[in-house]
């Protein structure tokens, strides 16, 4: 029995001592680390304009919807326009303030890790 766990921790020794990497230069991880900070650096500002732009357009498109609503004849999914407006409207609301809850928080995010990193 003591022979075999003698020859499994050889095994897994050799087998430890294989896998261990030899790095080309010896600040290859550190270029490799900085190319990548700076890469990751420059995303938030595109994240957050880009968040502010399709909030703004799916914004609009929700309050023209609203006011198309409202004009339909006939019902729609079994309800009068007057009461899908009414819920159109609800939801919408709801949407809009929770997306700039968001936005606001991404905002913060962003400006707290620019003061970091100065």
């Amino acid at each position: 029995m003591n022979d075999i766990r003698i020859i499994d921790e050889n095994f897994y020794q050799e087998i430890m001592a294989k896998s261990k990497l030899e790095l080309p230069f010896s600040d290859f991880e550190d270029n490799v680390m900085s190319k990548i900070e700076r890469n990751v650096s420059n995303k938030p500002i595109i994240y957050v304009k880009l968040s502010w732009i399709f909030f703004v357009v799916g914004s609009m498109c929700g309050i023209v919807v609203s006011l198309i609503l409202p004009r339909l004849h006939g019902t729609f999914l079994g309800l009068l326009p007057n009461k899908l407006t009414m819920v159109f409207q609800i939801a919408f609301t709801l949407i809009f303030f929770f997306q700039i809850d968001i936005l606001i928080n991404l905002i913060r995010k962003y400006k707290l890790a620019a003061i970091k990193k100065t």
